[in-house]
């Protein structure tokens, strides 16, 4: 079993964002089409306050879903890697919340602010102030956001320093990511001679 790299796994992770940024681009078109029909002020606040409460699911069913269906992302797929248990298994819906958990979690910290405003929230004490009013809404936002950035380095530096290249959400869910094996070449049939 050969484990899969650093470089390599950057790059799916890579190919990953870029798919799921893209996946964004109907749902936020259809948003903003229909801002912009009705009429209804500031479409680029209904952008802001829509995107991050589509991301959430978007990135489970992405990162969750597909991982404990087939064991890959696409952009694991395209790299050519493969998730599995540590003992070989298929990765269980367990293992993949476990990957997925931390940053799923921070991620929805700091979409908190705006999750509490669109449900029409007020924080406890601060009567009439939405969490977009409140005044350390972006600072909790951009603290959530410093906080995965953190978790997303440690985990490269992690897997930089072990053997089996694991994560630290691979020790986490028990999980280890390796390369798909190269399909053997296969020599062409020979040709039947009449006996």
């Amino acid at each position: 079993m050969e484990y899969g790299g650093c470089w390599r796994r950057l790059g799916a992770f890579c190919i990953d964002q870029i798919i799921v940024s893209l996946s964004m681009i109907i749902p936020v078109s259809i948003v903003l089409t229909a801002s912009w029909a009705l009429d209804t002020p500031g479409p680029t606040l209904i952008y802001q306050e829509f995107m991050p409460l589509c991301m959430l699911p978007v990135m489970l069913a992405y990162n969750v879903f597909l991982v404990a269906r087939y064991g890959v992302a696409p952009g694991m797929w395209l790299c050519k890697l493969k998730l599995q248990l540590q003992d070989g298994s298929a990765v269980t819906s367990r293992a993949a919340w476990l990957r997925y958990g931390v940053v799923a979690t921070l991620y929805l910290l700091a979409s908190l602010p705006k999750l509490w405003h669109f449900l029409g929230l007020s924080f406890p004490g601060l009567a009439g102030q939405t969490a977009l009013s409140f005044e350390n809404a972006y600072a909790w936002e951009l603290s959530a956001i410093f906080l995965a950035f953190l978790w997303m380095l440690s985990e490269f530096i992690v897997l930089m320093l072990n053997k089996q290249r694991r994560a630290l959400q691979d020790f986490m869910a028990g999980t280890v990511v390796v390369k798909l094996p190269a399909r053997a070449t296969q020599a062409p049939p020979l040709a039947s001679t009449p006996t």
